[in-house]
């Protein structure tokens, strides 16, 4: 398992800097917290590896993590989002998959949202907690029984919240290396 540690905030500002060796920052692209520009977030943190987070779903072709919350994205339009995710994003011909983010509970509307795509193989779930908790497949086999969780599904897991950031653990090595 990694070590690696993934950061958000609504103001980027309000992420501890430097960041941990091998840090991800992830950002919102779209929304009412989205970021000026790319630009601006590669300067902040020049050593990081980025997520770009996709709030209203129109950002296919450049995020890799869309927002399914309330206000945000709901659970039902995450098959389209993972179908422009394999038709425009570049980094889908590179072996890059979507991930979606959300709380637990919403998994296994996720689930049913996402149509015929595989979890593990299509796209991959980043949930929340902001508990301390650390879901894993494990945890959701327990949770959701009825659903299929292969090994390596969870991306990372944001189980911690901050007053000005949140942090995410990072499950699995492969996620933006």
């Amino acid at each position: 398992m990694t070590n690696r540690t993934m950061y958000d905030s609504v103001n980027l500002h309000g992420i501890p800097r430097p960041l941990p060796a091998h840090s991800i920052v992830a950002y919102y692209l779209d929304g009412h917290y989205a970021v000026a520009s790319v630009a601006e977030v590669q300067t902040m943190f020049p050593t990081a590896r980025l997520n770009p987070i996709d709030v209203n779903g129109s950002r296919a072709n450049f995020a890799r993590t869309l927002d399914v919350e309330p206000f945000d994205v709901n659970p039902s339009d995450c098959e389209q989002w993972l179908t422009e995710f394999k038709a425009t994003n570049p980094g889908y011909k590179l072996g890059a998959r979507g991930v979606i983010y959300s709380s637990v509970d919403t998994l296994p509307a996720i689930r049913t949202g996402t149509g015929p795509y595989i979890l593990g193989r299509d796209y991959f779930i980043w949930p929340a907690t902001g508990d301390g908790t650390i879901v894993t497949p494990e945890f959701l086999r327990i949770k959701f029984p009825h659903f299929g969780w292969p090994d390596g599904c969870v991306v990372a897991c944001q189980n911690l919240w901050h007053r000005t950031y949140d942090s995410s653990v990072v499950l699995n090595d492969a996620f933006l290396p």
